[in-house]
């Protein structure tokens, strides 16, 4: 679900800390944080509050996109609608009268909250093929906690990839089932193994049509190019 925007597609000051937080991973504490200076040929680096730790990573090209039209009338990257720094509280107020506003009642319903941006990178990262290394690298969390995270999505993975088996098992046997039909011996039963041409069709319908919710749900951004954040 897209985060909405005002004035018939304007993005809200609170939609630019969404992004920075999804396309980074990191809290929202040290999201807003951020400066201009910490932004340098295409790498972005953050001091994490809570731990102390210094993490680095390439600007994803989606949020690049968002930050190439930003104002910079801070040193700060995020700002408020008055163009100063936010403080924690102050943000916090915003957001939370930006999901009383009726256009935010699907986020509300899904019970979504700003953190969750930090475990939907965690997920996406993850269902990307990034190790638990990888991701820790970019999040600064402990391999521990990613692995936990890995392991749901690596269930996910397995169920899906087992019952993609049952279906394509399904629609093989019936083939083969038309096939003989009209001719001698017994039809049907026992196991078939699927052709990879069914094996192929079906992996590409899922994959048109699979989303993984994080929770109850998670933030999808738009991809703007240039920005675009889709409105209600």
């Amino acid at each position: 679900m897209a985060l909405p925007t005002r004035n018939g597609g304007t993005p809200t000051a609170s939609s630019h800390a969404a992004a920075l937080a999804q396309y980074s991973g990191q809290r929202l504490s040290d999201v807003l944080k951020v400066k201009w200076g910490d932004i340098n040929n295409g790498q972005i680096s953050v001091r994490q509050g809570k731990t102390g730790k210094f993490v680095w990573m390439p600007v994803h090209r989606k949020l690049a996109s968002i930050l190439a039209v930003l104002p910079r009338d801070s040193i700060h990257v995020l700002t408020s609608s008055r163009g100063r720094p936010w403080t924690l509280d102050g943000f916090k107020a915003s957001w939370s009268a930006e999901l009383n506003r009726d256009a935010m009642k699907p986020l509300r319903d899904k019970r979504l909250v700003f953190h969750g941006l930090r475990k939907s990178a965690v997920v996406m990262l993850l269902e990307a093929g990034a190790t638990d290394a990888e991701v820790s690298a970019i999040t600064g969390q402990s391999r521990d906690m990613v692995e936990h995270y890995s392991r749901q999505v690596n269930q996910r993975r397995l169920a899906a990839a087992a019952i993609l088996k049952w279906e394509t098992a399904d629609a093989a046997r019936t083939a083969k089932d038309k096939t003989a039909k009209g001719t001698k011996g017994p039809q049907g039963g026992g196991f078939v193994q699927p052709a990879s041409e069914f094996v192929q069709h079906d992996q590409l319908e899922r994959a048109k049509s699979s989303e993984i919710l994080v929770g109850a749900g998670r933030f999808e951004l738009p991809t703007p190019s240039p920005p675009e954040f889709v409105s209600f």
